[in-house]
This record gives C-alpha cells, structure tokens and sequence, in this order.
C-alpha cells in the first residue's frame, strides 16, 4: 500500500511541476490558471475540447491499457512490455497514412528496424526459454528455499518454547 501511495504523490508531483512550468517557462503563449481557456492549464475541460480529452482518457487510455492486460493472459510480460515500445513507429506510420504528419525521418526508419528487431529477438528468446521451463524453475528454487527456511526456524522456536 505504501508504495502506492509513494506513486499516487509522485504522479502529483509530476503534474503540478509541469503546470507551473507550463505557466512560468512558455513565454511564446502565457499560461495561466485560471478559466477554461485555449491558454488555460486546465484548458481541455473547455466545452470544445471536453469530447476529446474524455474520447482520448476512455478509448486509448482505459480501452488500451485494458487490452494490454487481457494479452498477458496469452503471451509473456516481456513480450507484452517490448511490443509495448513500437507504439512510436506504429503512431508516426499511422499520422503519416491519415495524413496527420510527414513521413517519418531516415532516424525514425532505421530506430523502427531495430525496435522490430529486438522485439523478434525477445520473442525467439521467450520461446526457448518456454521449452525449458526456465521460469518454472526459479520459482519452484523460491519455494525450495522458503521450505529450507521454515525447516531452519521450527526448531529454534521449539528451544525456546522448551525454556
């Protein structure tokens, strides 16, 4: 619970120190507190962009992350948090075929080939280490060694409990 609630401030933190940034460092468009302005901090609960910042908080955020979990029911967290990081080059591909941004940038291409290689990597790396049950093994070593321990502690108790 505690490292919950260490996150929960942290998260806190992060906003408030990136509206007071936002209000005292953008000089080319100031900033403010106050009402529901296109220059406001709080300017997406404005009436004109309420529909989209409620679309972008229930779709891709809940309905994302959502999906996210159901995977690990099928594939590996490995797997799962890798993929996770083409999520870049699948937006710059897709802003480019709805016409949203240019075409990416021979950095971005090249990056994009690597991030699909190190993804085929930790799949063909996840799937030999199933064959072998490897994961299995660390656990059940977690659990020999707990046994071992409670095996240890029984017999002191009980000398004390003699005294």
């Amino acid at each position: 619970m505690l490292f919950i609630n260490v996150i929960g401030s942290l998260g806190g933190v992060s906003a408030f120190t990136a509206m007071l940034g936002a209000i005292l460092f953008d000089s080319s468009q100031p900033s403010t507190i106050y009402g529901f302005g296109a220059n406001s901090i709080l300017g997406f609960l404005n009436r004109k962009y309420l529909p989209y910042a409620l679309y972008l908080g229930a779709g891709p955020g809940v309905c994302g992350h959502t999906v996210l979990n159901a995977l690990l029911k099928y594939l590996s967290p490995l797997t799962v948090s890798t993929a996770m990081l083409m999520e870049p080059l699948t937006g710059s591909i897709l802003g480019y075929m709805f016409g949203m941004q240019s075409l990416p940038g021979i950095y971005t291409i090249v990056g994009g080939f690597i991030l699909i290689f190190g993804l085929f990597l930790t799949i063909i790396g996840e799937n030999q280490n199933s064959s072998g049950d490897q994961s299995d093994s660390i656990f059940s070593k977690a659990r020999e060694n707990e046994q071992h321990d409670e095996d240890e502690v029984k017999p002191l108790t009980a000398n004390l409990r003699n005294k």
